[in-house]
């Protein structure tokens, strides 16, 4: 993968944190808001959601259209890589986040 968009492991923390199975996908203005954006950086902020969206370097991400995204189930292991290696998450700190989702369940690194 080439290098990380700016913000982009603020904004999967949010999506992860607020994942529901079968959950309503999340707008481009929430998910920059609870990532706790400095105020100079929401404009980086906005143009990193959108490459999530749309960039098939994210198939752990679904773009609704309409600025609004929620993580793709079927890709959770993409995503755990992609935490560990990329954003540079321990091992416990995403089991400690994604434990209770049996797609995560036989992950291994």
């Amino acid at each position: 993968m080439s290098s990380q968009p700016p913000h982009v492991c603020k904004l999967l923390k949010v999506l992860m944190s607020k994942h529901r199975h079968g959950g309503s996908p999340l707008p481009k203005q929430a998910v920059i808001s609870m990532a706790a954006v400095p105020s100079d950086g929401i404009g980086e902020a906005k143009d990193t959601f959108d490459e999530i969206r749309t960039s098939v370097e994210f198939p752990f991400v679904i773009n609704y259209g309409n600025d609004s995204v929620l993580l793709n189930n079927s890709h959770f292991s993409e995503l755990v890589d992609y935490l560990h290696d990329v954003c540079g998450w321990s091992k416990m700190k995403i089991d400690n986040m994604l434990r209770h989702y049996d797609v995560y369940n036989d992950h291994t690194f």
